[in-house]
């Protein structure tokens, strides 16, 4: 198992994760990585969820509004 990150982005604030997620795998942290982009468009659309590992790489980001349906 992998610990993931997933920080939020909006409105020039940044919201560290500060205790992370134990997922097993790439794809898994991939579908956490939508989750929580689906879960900030609600309520900052312009905002985006940066991914990164238990050493602070940025690994992707995705844009709240990439899961906008």
């Amino acid at each position: 198992m992998e610990r993931f990150y997933f920080h939020i982005r909006a409105d020039g604030i940044f919201v560290p994760d500060e205790e992370g997620m134990n997922l097993p795998d790439a794809e898994a942290a991939a579908a956490e990585l939508r989750a929580s982009a689906r879960d900030l468009c609600s309520t900052h659309p312009s905002g985006f969820i940066e991914m990164t590992d238990a050493l602070g790489k940025v690994l992707t980001q995705m844009p709240a509004r990439a899961v906008m349906h």
